[in-house]
């Protein structure tokens, strides 16, 4: 029961998350990223066992694309809170989130 307010919770923030990106100068595929994880929280909030397919999906993407932007962020020397920086934590925000929800999905 703990799980699903929780992921009530983090639905709403990804959903926030999402709205705030038509503010950035390239707002599509964050929106699409955040949304989609929105979209994750909420069948979790709601209890479908179902969002583990695409929850593992973005745990994979949110890995890849934000390890390849934090490497970038490390080799080139730029401070954690720039851009690249921020987008690489947000992607690794979403990918540990991803992979709780995978998890949940398998221990049921």
């Amino acid at each position: 029961m703990l799980y699903r307010i929780v992921a009530g919770v983090f639905a709403g923030l990804f959903a926030l998350g999402a709205f705030v990106q038509f503010n950035d100068p390239d707002p599509a595929v964050w929106i699409v990223i955040y949304g989609c994880t929105a979209a994750v929280a909420a069948a979790a909030a709601a209890g479908q066992r179902a969002a583990r397919f695409p929850a593992a999906a973005l745990l994979a993407i949110g890995l890849v694309w934000g390890g390849f932007l934090g490497f970038g962020v490390v080799s080139e020397g730029q401070h954690l809170f720039d851009e690249e920086g921020r987008e690489a934590m947000g992607l690794l925000i979403i990918a540990a989130w991803n992979g709780g929800v995978f998890a949940w999905g398998r221990s049921k």
